[in-house]
């Protein structure tokens, strides 16, 4: 597996280096590697729409790795411009904040950082939640437009995760409307039993939403500190939208705009915020 794998990269790479549409002899001649393997390769990569085969029957690569490096580097540049406003808020908060982006219909953590706390949640960056257990989830899912919403819901299993998880689409859409409500989404121990998060979502220029930020504690130390905590991660969020060029008049709260199902009339409704941590994994004592 691990020797086709290189294989293929190779002709990935064999296949960059022409800048023009190459035959298969050509191609396995440029990269060492016999004719028929290098047909299977190209039939495999074909097949998952990396490589496309013109009329004359010669290859070239399409735009998807193109599309891929740019989704990369998305990531990296809002973690570039999070990073001071994260630290800010791990700061005042002293709880863990996450900054995370949705991928492949799960919340993908890009960034994460620790308080100064002996009892921290273990998550890490690269890793994945689910999007209706976790606050992150629901705050990216709630500022989509209604037909990404409504996309998105369709796809997810709505698996439970604990006992308070929720499993129906209705009770999900209705926690939506909450979170659009209250300017923040709440993980209440939906994705870890005695781990609590809130979340509220980024902004790019054109109103899309980039990602989320979150506070993520122990239940037991945020319980009665939910409002507080939730206004603090909308602030962040509204903090980040701005560097990242989205066009917010009012500094005190978050606001934006989506079509949606949301709101209790037709139309744009306003919706002022998104707030609640991610889901941990499990909650460990730091030695001392």
């Amino acid at each position: 597996m691990a020797r086709a794998l290189l294989r293929g990269l190779s002709l990935i790479e064999g296949l960059a280096g022409t800048g023009e549409p190459i035959g298969v002899t050509d191609l396995a001649a440029a990269i060492n590697l016999d004719k028929g393997t290098t047909f299977r390769l190209l039939q495999a990569l074909l097949a998952s729409e990396y490589v496309s085969r013109d009329k004359s029957g010669k290859y070239s690569l399409t735009g998807k790795l193109l599309r891929l490096a740019n989704g990369l580097a998305t990531q990296l540049d809002l973690r570039y411009v999070s990073r001071p406003h994260l630290i800010r808020l791990r700061d005042a908060v002293n709880e863990t904040v996450h900054l995370g982006v949705l991928e492949s219909d799960r919340v993908s953590y890009v960034d994460k950082l620790e308080p100064a706390q002996s009892l921290v949640l273990v998550t890490a960056v690269g890793q994945t939640m689910p999007v209706h257990s976790t606050a992150l989830g629901k705050a990216i899912t709630a500022a989509m437009d209604s037909e990404q919403r409504a996309g998105i819901i369709a796809r997810l299993k709505l698996i439970r995760q604990t006992g308070k998880t929720i499993t129906s689409r209705a009770d999900l859409l209705s926690e939506l409307r909450a979170t659009a409500e209250r300017g923040y989404a709440i993980d209440n121990e939906e994705n870890y039993d005695a781990a609590t998060c809130v979340a509220a979502p980024i902004l790019g220029p054109k109103g899309t939403v980039l990602g989320a930020v979150s506070i993520s504690s122990p239940t037991f130390r945020i319980a009665t500190r939910i409002a507080e905590l939730g206004d603090k991660v909308r602030a962040t969020a509204t903090a980040i939208s701005r560097d990242a060029g989205a066009r917010i008049e009012d500094s005190s709260t978050f606001q934006f705009t989506a079509r949606g199902d949301l709101g209790r009339s037709k139309g744009e409704r306003v919706m002022t915020g998104i707030g609640r941590i991610a889901s941990p994994i499990q909650v460990s004592r730091r030695r001392t």
